[in-house]
C-alpha cells in the first residue's frame, strides 16, 4: 500500500512481442471475439484498499504479489496489452483532475466501492457496460450475484470481479471446531448438504453451551449489531429492489418474520453482543472473511456460510461494499471496445490466478473448508442502496431485533422514501447527459 499521499506507480509489465490471445490459457478457453491488444496501454489508478491487487514489488515475495503476477504475466502474454498501475490516497480526486483538466492518463479505475467510485458513479463519470459485447455477467470470473445487484435501473457501471476481490468482504460465521458438539455428521456435510438453517444453529450453540462445564466464560455465539443487517440477508432478507423504472420496497411483513427469526437467535442466554472477535469463547463467531486467517493462528476453527432460514433456501453471505473493491471505466476513456475487453480478460486471468490464492488464504488446506468457501463465493451478494449507507436501514433494524421499535415502520418508509428521493436526483442528473 502506498505510505504517502504522492501518487506511485509501479513498473509496467513490458508488452510483448507476439500476441496469441486465441490461446488464452492452459484449461484452454478460447476466446471466439479475442482483440487484438499490441501496444494497447492499460493504466489503472487505484486507492489504497485496491492497489494490492496490481502491485508485484511493495509486495514482492508474498503469495499475493506471486499471485498478482502470474495473473499480469499471463494478461499480458495472451493479449499484448501492457498494465501500468498508479496508487493514490484519493481516487475520487486525482481521478477529477485528470477529467476536467483533460489529460485522461487513466483509463481503468480500481478502487473502494463506496469511497471511491461511488462519488465518481454519481458524477456521472463512469462508464456504462451493461450492452457490453465482452463484459458478460453470466461468466464465471465475475461476481453475477454482486453485479445484479449493483446494477441502476438496468444500467451496470461497477464492475465486481476476481481482479480486486470482492468476495473477503463477505460476513461468513466461524466455527471452534474444540467446542463443536458431537453430532450425525459433520458441521461441514451438514452445510455443503444445504441443511445449516438458523433452527439448527440454535440447537448446536444451545447444546455447546450447556456442554461447557469448565465454569469459564463460554458463548454459542458471538457478534456485533453490525452483524444483524447480514444475518437478514442470509436469511433471504432485502431492503429495497431497484428495478429499471421503480424503486420498491422489501415486503414489510417478510421483514418482521425474519427479524423475529434474528431476535431469538441473539437474544437468547447463550449469545452475546460483542465487538472483540475471537476474545470471547464461543461456539461460533459472525466475521469477514478476511478476518479467518488472524483467527486460525488464535485457534482451531472452520468456516461455514450464514444459516438460511430452511434447507429449501439458498445461501446468502452478504458482501460489505464499505470495504469492497471492484473495477469501473472512465466515461471519457478512449477506445471503450479495447477497455471492455481487457477489463474482461483480466477479470478471467484473475480468475484463473486469484481465485486460487484466495480459496487457498481462507481455506488453507482444509478440504471441508475448501467446499464451504465454494458455497459461500457462489452465495456472496450485496444491494446497491448499500452504496449508499441504507440511510442508516442497519441502525434500525438493529434496534428493531434488540428493542422492538412501535414507530419501526414509520421509520423504515422515511429511509425508503429518502432512498428513493436520492435515486431519483441521480436518475435524472444521468437523463440530462
Amino acid at each position: 500500500m502506498p505510505k504517502s499521499d504522492d501518487i506511485q506507480a509501479i513498473s509496467p509489465y513490458v508488452t510483448p512481442t507476439k500476441n496469441d490471445n486465441k490461446n488464452l490459457s492452459d484449461n484452454s478457453f478460447i476466446d471466439e471475439n479475442a482483440i487484438d491488444l499490441i501496444e494497447f496501454e492499460a493504466n489503472i489508478l487505484c486507492d489504497a484498499d485496491a492497489f494490492d491487487s496490481f502491485d508485484t514489488e511493495e509486495n514482492s515475495g508474498t503469495k499475493l504479489s506471486l499471485a498478482v503476477k502470474k495473473r499480469n504475466d499471463a494478461l499480458v502474454e495472451n493479449t499484448g496489452a501492457s498494465i501500468t498501475a498508479t496508487a493514490t490516497e484519493n481516487l475520487y480526486q486525482t481521478a477529477c483532475n485528470d477529467i476536467l483538466s483533460g489529460t485522461n492518463n487513466y483509463n481503468l479505475y480500481a478502487g473502494n466501492a463506496v469511497k471511491s467510485l461511488l462519488p465518481l458513479f454519481t458524477e456521472g463519470y463512469l462508464h456504462d457496460v451493461s450492452d457490453s459485447e465482452y463484459i458478460d455477467t453470466q461468466n464465471e470470473w465475475y461476481h453475477r450475484n454482486v453485479m445484479d445487484e449493483l446494477a441502476f435501473y438496468g444500467k451496470q457501471y461497477l464492475i465486481p470481479s476476481y481482479a480486486t476481490e470482492v468476495l473477503q468482504d463477505a460476513k461468513v460465521l466461524v466455527f471452534n471446531r474444540d467446542a463443536m458438539p458431537k453430532l450425525e455428521k459433520t458441521i461441514s456435510e451438514i452445510a455443503t448438504h444445504g441443511e445449516l438453517t438458523f433452527k439448527s444453529i440454535l440447537s448446536y450453540c444451545k447444546t455447546a453451551y450447556y456442554e461447557h462445564n469448565s465454569g469459564d466464560l463460554f458463548y454459542g455465539v458471538s457478534y456485533s449489531d453490525s452483524d444483524i443487517l447480514p444475518m437478514y440477508f442470509g436469511l433471504g432478507g432485502s431492503y429495497l429492489h431497484t428495478d429499471t423504472e421503480n424503486v420498491t420496497a422489501f415486503p414489510l411483513s417478510q421483514m418482521n418474520t425474519l427479524l423475529d427469526s434474528i431476535s431469538s437467535f441473539v437474544e437468547s442466554e447463550y449469545s452475546y453482543n460483542c465487538n472483540i472477535l475471537g476474545k470471547i469463547p464461543s461456539l461460533l463467531y459472525v466475521a469477514r472473511l478476511s478476518d479467518i486467517p488472524m483467527l486460525r493462528q488464535n485457534g482451531n476453527v472452520g468456516i461455514l456460510p450464514l444459516p438460511k432460514a430452511s434447507a429449501e433456501c439458498s445461501y446468502t453471505s452478504y458482501i460489505d461494499l464499505a470495504s469492497a473493491t471492484m473495477l469501473a471505466i472512465p466515461e471519457n476513456a478512449t477506445d471503450k471496445e479495447k477497455l471492455e475487453y481487457f477489463t474482461d480478460r483480466l477479470a478471467y486471468h484473475s480468475y484463473e490466478h486469484m481465485k486460487p490464492y484466495y480459496t487457498s488464504l481462507f481455506a488453507s488446506d482444509n478440504t471441508d473448508d475448501k467446499e464451504i468457501t465454494e458455497l459461500i463465493f457462489a452465495g456472496a451478494t450485496s444491494s446497491i442502496d448499500a452504496l449508499f449507507g441504507y440511510g442508516g436501514i442497519d441502525e434500525l433494524l438493529a434496534t428493531e431485533v434488540h428493542e422492538g421499535d412501535a414507530q419501526f415502520t414509520i421509520k423504515y418508509y422515511e429511509r425508503k422514501a429518502l432512498y428513493d428521493k436520492a435515486l431519483s436526483i441521480i436518475k435524472k442528473r444521468f437523463e440530462s447527459q
